[in-house]
């Protein structure tokens, strides 16, 4: 029972090392950030201002494209694509959701259910307003982009 429990933790946690991916380089050959099948995939084309986005469904080496959902995109005509290393919209929101809703479930607390006075506690509002701020300091970071035409290339990998 250990070898095979061994066996199955082994399979989840080691990356699977073998597998086709697309990297995105540097001149000199470091890789800056791996985008597997079925990573979420964010660039710009030549000559159109619009950020695409979708998960990448397979890599065909041969034509040096990949497929984007339905689409069929040529490397050749990806001139930014952004990371996503940080998906920080998720988090952002629940901490801005968060720092509105805790003074509100406090003054409930204190007001209904401890039959206490109307009152605001200076710590929360202080945590409050802490988790606000932290929440759009996160929305509003810039997100890191790797220009294709520049000093990055797009590159199949194994």
């Amino acid at each position: 029972m250990r070898l095979v429990s061994f066996i199955v933790c082994f399979c989840l946690f080691v990356p699977a090392f073998g597998q086709l991916h697309l990297a995105v380089k540097t001149p000199i050959g470091k890789t800056k950030e791996v985008f597997y099948p079925g990573d979420w995939f964010v660039f710009k084309l030549k000559d159109d201002d619009v950020i695409y986005r979708g998960a990448i469904t397979s890599l065909d080496v041969k034509n040096n494209s990949i497929l984007v959902e339905t689409a069929r995109i040529d490397l050749a005509n990806v001139t930014v694509v952004y990371s996503q290393k940080e998906r920080r919209d998720r988090y952002s929101d629940k901490l801005i959701t968060a720092g509105v809703l805790f003074p509100i479930i406090d003054h409930f607390n204190n007001s209904v259910i401890m039959d206490n006075e109307f009152s605001w506690n200076r710590g929360v509002l202080i945590a409050s307003g802490a988790l606000v701020a932290s929440g759009l300091a996160i929305k509003l970071l810039r997100r890191r982009k790797y220009r294709t035409k520049g000093r990055f290339r797009l590159m199949f990998k194994l």
